[in-house]
């Protein structure tokens, strides 16, 4: 299966490059689509992009093979990921409670054989439910409650050691444990340092997984869509450089929402630079 479907995958961005080479698409299409292309991602690694380029560039210029990597989406894909069972809840002034739930490890920029990497995509998934009722009809079985995760990128050049702090939540002490430090937070091009991720969907009780990828794009607006309470993270690639961490922020508002969180994970897809 996993030669079928690298094959598919390689393929697909051969036929993508067509435009390039001059040729017809429609003429190779059925044959270069003949192979399966996985459903969802393979899990490759640095060494098997590396590989892969080594054996096209047999066959193909170096520019071609990179632009045929990438319409493949032949990328690496590296998981950091936490299972713990945690409620965040308001306690006390201010009225919001935060808590950073999880760090990734540093962004790199470069691999094995001294390569250049990019990032290409983040993709998150987050395991959650709310308090499980409101007292606003309206707000039922919608994702405009008041429980939501946040992205912060965290940049170690950008602070001193992190000190001993309350995160504001109901676990103080836990943010510093991970790693977490409000000073290290990046600015967002569209203004503060964080990107909405995800809301909850409102009054149930109920464990939702919600997934949420996001490409380099351009733009400076990041807004949770309505209907499915997912950020754009609009301009969030183009802000990450080497050295840099993702921070997944467990959010709640007003007393007695809380945000029920039992996983979260982030995965990093890296190209060839």
């Amino acid at each position: 299966m996993a030669a079928n479907t690298i094959s598919g995958l390689l393929r697909r961005g051969l036929a993508q490059t067509f435009p390039f080479l001059g040729l017809d698409t429609e003429e190779h299409s059925q044959s270069d689509m003949a192979d399966p292309v996985p459903e969802e991602p393979l899990e490759l690694t640095i060494h098997d992009i590396i590989s892969t380029r080594d054996l096209l560039l047999l066959s193909f210029p170096p520019e071609l093979v990179y632009i045929i990597l990438d319409f493949a989406e032949y990328w690496a894909q590296l998981k950091s990921a936490r299972e713990v069972d945690l409620q965040v809840h308001v306690a006390g002034v201010p009225a919001t409670g935060s808590l950073g739930y999880l760090v990734a490890p540093s962004i790199l920029d470069h691999g094995p054989e001294d390569v250049r990497l990019k990032v290409n995509r983040v993709e998150f998934t987050t395991v959650s439910h709310d308090q499980g009722w409101c007292t606003d009809p309206a707000l039922r079985d919608t994702y405009r409650g008041s429980t939501w995760f946040e992205v912060a990128i965290l940049r170690p050049s950008q602070g001193a050691a992190v000190n001993e702090r309350s995160s504001g939540s109901s676990l103080p002490g836990l943010d510093t444990a991970l790693g977490y430090d409000p000073v290290l937070e990046v600015a967002a091009p569209h203004g503060g340092t964080r990107w909405e991720l995800q809301r909850n969907f409102c009054a149930s009780r109920d464990y939702r997984e919600h997934f949420v990828s996001w490409d380099s794009n351009e733009g400076y607006v990041s807004l949770p869509a309505d209907n499915t309470g997912a950020g754009d993270g609009a301009g969030f690639i183009a802000c990450l450089a080497a050295g840099d961490r993702i921070s997944v922020i467990a959010r709640a508002m007003y007393s007695a929402w809380y945000n029920c969180v039992r996983s979260v994970q982030v995965s990093v897809y890296y190209g060839l630079a």
